[in-house]
């Protein structure tokens, strides 16, 4: 594989800033969608800060919803209680019951009650992170790991580790078919300012400090992934 070059590193912000603002976008054109959580809340009049205190750090709420990882979860509230939470966000105030049927969002709901467990600045939230982190990088949890910057080297490992059984076709051609972009055109124009206020915004950054975390691990584990020559490891024979 190539040396990764260093805006590989320098993006994994703006990314993640990115995702939230296409997160944030959907929620106002199309508030059904499972990703926004909620089709009751107001998206229409949320800035960038009030899509980062809801949806914030959920690549962790995710990741977190592996079995093991679920039970080290609760294992790890009795750390704290619901009390010593950050305050429900005033973006959400008619919501705090966790009514919505969305997966994530009841999850969510769930690990404020198990110790603050997605705040990574609270003591479970924070143990639990750490386990995140030590299951990525030791493999625990993906046979492959991949990093969208490395388009191409992602997609010759998943052919390596995890290749198509129904298909002859290889990971790259068949992922480069799907171009659903949550009507990300609607909002393009304003992409660039709003990336750039939320680059400089601590406060954004700060709800996003556990995703960083995790995508600096995958950034480790997909390194490693790759022989000295860019050939895939420990592939499937």
């Amino acid at each position: 594989m190539k040396e990764f070059p260093s805006y590989v590193e320098a993006r994994k912000k703006v990314t993640l800033i990115l995702l939230l603002l296409s997160a944030l976008s959907t929620g106002r054109s199309t508030p059904t969608d499972p990703l926004c959580g909620d089709r009751r809340l107001p998206f229409a009049t949320w800035t960038m800060r009030d899509m980062a205190d809801h949806w914030g750090n959920l690549l962790f709420r995710e990741t977190l919803f592996f079995r093991d990882l679920a039970v080290l979860a609760a294992t790890n509230a009795a750390y704290a209680d619901e009390g010593t939470c950050s305050p429900w966000p005033a973006a959400e105030s008619g919501n705090r019951s966790g009514t919505s049927l969305i997966p994530w969002f009841v999850w969510r709901h769930a690990l404020r009650r198990m110790g603050c467990g997605d705040e990574p600045e609270r003591p479970a939230g924070r143990a639990n992170l750490e386990v995140v982190v030590s299951h990525i990088e030791a493999g625990r949890l993906y046979d492959a790991v991949g990093i969208v910057e490395h388009f191409d080297e992602a997609t010759s490992l998943f052919d390596c580790r995890v290749p198509l059984w129904w298909t002859t076709t290889a990971w790259g051609p068949l992922l480069a078919r799907h171009t659903q972009s949550h009507h990300s055109a609607r909002w393009k124009d304003d992409e660039r300012r709003a990336v750039d206020h939320a680059r400089t915004d601590p406060y954004v950054r700060d709800k996003l400090q556990a995703d960083i975390r995790i995508y600096d691990a995958a950034v480790r584990v997909f390194r490693r992934s790759f022989a000295p020559g860019g050939t895939p490891t420990n592939c499937v024979v």
